[in-house]
């Protein structure tokens, strides 16, 4: 199977993609009710771009090519790997 590509402003950039999981678990107690959760955000650890700027520089500058426009940045930057969170909240 051939990569998803998206085209962007005339540049190919890979398809962003991420799985996320949750499990939920209730906990009935004699005063109200443990809730307890594990999601895990990107589970395969996938590297996604997390920028398609291509018309200012990380700063927010805006720097101009002399013809009208603006200069091309290329901004490659990806969001954080594998992320696991835990929560817990008390009902009553």
């Amino acid at each position: 199977m051939a990569a998803t590509h998206n085209l962007f402003r005339g540049q190919d950039y890979p398809a962003y993609h991420r799985m996320d999981i949750r499990i939920n678990r209730d906990f009935r107690l004699v005063d109200g009710t443990l809730k307890v959760y594990l999601h895990v955000i990107n589970v395969y650890n996938r590297e996604n771009l997390r920028k398609f700027d291509v018309d200012s520089t990380d700063d927010g500058q805006l720097v101009a090519d002399g013809q009208g426009s603006y200069q091309y940045f290329q901004d490659n930057t990806t969001w954080f790997g594998r992320i696991p969170v835990v929560g817990v909240s008390w009902d009553f």
